[in-house]
């Protein structure tokens, strides 16, 4: 809270002012001991002691918990601690003792910075409720649909008043008329009936006035008539609205003046030390005279009680149960039928649920992220098996020693002479069939003798297994191409897998950081733009402004802007420059700083965490 700082600096500066006081006492001569000693008893010094000591426990067990606290949660005080405090300081005999003066004075010190942040965070936080009750309201009036919405969920709550508030009426007037006469005719109804309608029918005509601009009440010719009885639930809806809206803004404007005044006067108060002045704050805050006789326990008590008991907590959206009854109405008239369906179609849904849902995810996450992690995998540490081919592993070897058989025995058959073996097959290796071709030309000569010995055939299957030898290499380079890149087809196969994993991990820490695992982030960043352009506009006017209602409106405004900027940026930004952001708005949000100061410092702001607007 923006707040926080001077609190937690408020108590430290009355524990170091307690410290210089008593410093003084520490060495004094025998004659002030003596005073000191005749004046205040030993048992009496001993509660002040153990007041002071409690009631310092107590302010900063506060700092700490404002210091360590991760969330925006309200803490909490022990209210009925600090009167057990005040009420045995209260019983002590009234004395001039300067010790028992200093011990008293830095008590109520912790006392009242205590009730002031209890005070301060209370309000902020309830404006802050107020401004989301109140664009509740605003947009429910703005659209029509929304209205009759909202008219539909109030129907029940509105016709039960409205009759009971008739009832009432009806009641009244006929104990009136039995204090008259012992019995009731058709004649006395009759004129309940009409007494009850001329008192609804003007509040009608003004509604029909102020809403429509009817001034002459419900028109005379039928079919406006109609038109206007037909438009009278949006007109009882809308005047409703504008009411509400009404009591919403000047409640809301009236604590924020309070807020304001109270910031103000005890922050920039010159009268630190007197105490007197710090409770003439708290008085005025609850709208005590400053004359009477209100000590710091009733402004204690009055500090408890606050929170319940001020007017924020009337401005309240319809409650749940007002506002999901429609929906509960219509579960209640088809759940039933809905849920015996589902019952009878319970075999159907579970192979839909099996087949649709659990197979494909089941699928999805072996086929696109195990398989292609396992291929990546073997990639990488080169496993041989892993390989993807367009053809066997072994197949050209085989193919080639199968052709070097061939060649080796055909031209062994046709030589006259001896033929160098090892020397042969290095030519087939290398593709060089000289001889065999050699051979084959000699036998095209006599190519039907050939055919009918088989010898031409035979050279024929020769060059059909070259071929077959020659396709194979190809697609062996092939393969060594796709070898080459099998690290790239891995990642492009992993690819899914990846943003499938990254869009979950993203949605889980949406999930754990917004409550959301959709995306809100631009709802945050336009919230955040709109508090710095609040701050920044109400920073320029304020300069102008003298001390008065005006002052403590737009200090009030200013602290509940400044509280939902420190709230947003504490969401957007990264948990490494969160201590950073906290210092940056408790700067703007010092009441020391000059106009020009507080500009820069959201000029600043502005620079440093532009990637978060």
């Amino acid at each position: 809270m923006i707040t926080d700082s001077f609190v937690v600096q408020s108590i430290q500066e009355v524990t170091s002012n307690l410290e210089k006081s008593l410093q003084s006492l520490v060495f004094p001569d025998n004659e002030s001991e003596n005073v000191v000693n005749s004046s205040l008893g030993e048992r009496n010094l001993e509660v002040l002691q153990n007041q002071l000591s409690e009631i310092k426990n107590l302010s900063e067990n506060l700092c700490k918990q404002i210091s360590g606290r991760k969330t925006y949660s309200n803490l909490n005080i022990d209210f009925g601690k600090i009167q057990e405090i005040l009420l045995k300081i209260d019983e002590l005999p009234k004395s001039s003792n300067y010790l028992q003066n200093i011990i008293t004075a830095g008590i109520s010190h912790y006392v009242l910075i205590i009730c002031y942040y209890c005070l301060t965070n209370t309000l902020v936080n309830q404006l802050v409720r107020v401004n989301n009750v109140k664009s509740y309201y605003e947009s429910v009036s703005s659209s029509k649909l929304y209205s009759l919405f909202y008219g539909l969920q109030i129907l029940p709550s509105e016709l039960y008043y409205g009759i009971k508030a008739v009832s009432n009426k009806i009641r009244s007037k006929v104990s009136d008329l039995k204090s008259v006469q012992t019995s009731l005719t058709l004649e006395d109804v009759k004129c309940i009936g009409t007494d009850i309608a001329k008192d609804i029918y003007p509040q009608f005509n003004k509604l029909l006035m102020v809403q429509s601009f009817k001034f002459v009440g419900l028109p005379r010719e039928t079919t406006k008539k109609v038109q206007v009885l037909f438009s009278l639930p949006h007109i009882v809806l809308k005047n409703k609205l504008h009411n509400q809206l009404n009591l919403t803004d000047s409640i809301h404007e009236r604590y924020l003046m309070k807020l304001g005044y109270l910031i103000c006067n005890v922050q920039k108060s010159k009268e630190e030390k007197l105490l007197d002045a710090k409770l003439n704050y708290f008085k005025t805050f609850f709208e005590i005279d400053s004359n009477t006789n209100k000590t710091l326990s009733d402004i204690v008590k009055l500090t408890s009680n606050f929170k319940e008991a001020n007017e924020l907590t009337k401005i309240q959206k319809p409650s749940i149960l007002v506002r999901i009854w429609p929906v509960t109405l219509l579960t209640l008239m088809y759940g039933p039928s809905s849920i015996s369906s589902l019952w009878h179609n319970r075999i159907v849904i579970a192979d839909f649920i099996r087949a649709n849902l659990i197979e494909f995810v089941s699928g999805l996450l072996y086929n696109w992220i195990w398989q292609p992690l396992k291929q990546v995998w073997a990639t990488v540490r080169h496993d041989e098996n892993s390989s993807i081919a367009m053809m066997s592993q072994d197949t050209l070897p085989s193919e080639l020693n199968s052709l070097n058989r061939m060649v080796v025995s055909l031209v062994s058959e046709n030589s006259s002479s001896n033929i160098d073996v090892d020397s042969l097959v290095s030519q087939v290796e290398h593709g060089d069939l000289t001889q065999f071709m050699e051979i084959y030309e000699n036998q095209l000569e006599n190519p039907v003798k050939n055919i009918v010995t088989g010898k031409l055939i035979r050279s024929l299957l020769v060059q059909v297994q070259k071929t077959k030898v020659d396709g194979s290499l190809v697609l062996d380079g092939v393969d060594k191409m796709l070898k080459s890149q099998q690290l790239v087809f891995g990642v492009l196969a992993l690819s899914p897998a990846i943003a499938i994993v990254y869009f979950g991990s993203v949605a889980a820490c949406r999930l754990v950081k917004l409550g959301n695992i959709w995306s809100n982030i631009q709802t945050y960043k336009l919230a955040m733009i709109q508090s710095l352009n609040s701050t920044e506009r109400l920073i320029s006017l304020m300069e102008d402004t003298e001390v008065g209602q005006k002052a403590y409106y737009e200090q009030g405004l200013l602290t509940v802007e400044l509280n939902i900027l420190e709230k947003v940026g504490y969401i957007l930004v990264e948990p490494e420059r969160r201590k950073e952001w906290l210092r940056d708005i408790t700067e703007l949000g010092n009441l020391n700083n000059t106009t020009s100061l507080s500009l820069r410092i959201i000029n600043r702001i502005n620079r440093s965490y532009s990637k978060y607007l």
